[in-house]
């Protein structure tokens, strides 16, 4: 389903769907049920969690949510709420710097991938 926003608590996805959600603050994506497949726009990795995993994504961000072979259940947790002042602007800080460091770890992966391809061929 696209279009959805990351306002709602729980996102369950059925055996073989994929939702796409963009979320309008920073948020943790928390895998509750089964292997939940992220993809992320704009960034080169994929990822995979397992029950109790999380993801940091921030405001503004696009993703993709799905299983591979069983339906699955996330939580979409805001970092922090929005009318927590202070609280809420070292929140949107620190789940910007977690998605910088998501970013540069996928980024230095996707690298050592190719790396890897063309020391094959």
């Amino acid at each position: 389903m696209d279009g959805e926003t990351a306002s709602r608590d729980v996102l369950m996805v059925g055996r073989g769907a994929c939702r796409g959600v963009r979320v309008m603050r920073g948020t943790v994506l928390t895998a509750r049920t089964g292997r939940v497949w992220v993809t992320v726009e704009r960034d080169a990795a994929d990822y995979w969690l397992f029950p109790g995993d999380a993801l940091p994504l921030a405001a503004g961000e696009r993703v993709w949510i799905g299983g591979w072979d069983e339906p699955v259940c996330c939580a979409l947790t805001p970092l922090v709420e929005p009318e927590c002042g202070a609280l809420a602007a070292i929140g949107t800080r620190m789940i910007g710097w977690a998605v910088r460091l998501r970013r540069a770890l996928s980024r230095r992966t996707a690298g050592t991938v190719r790396q890897a391809a063309t020391n094959r061929v």
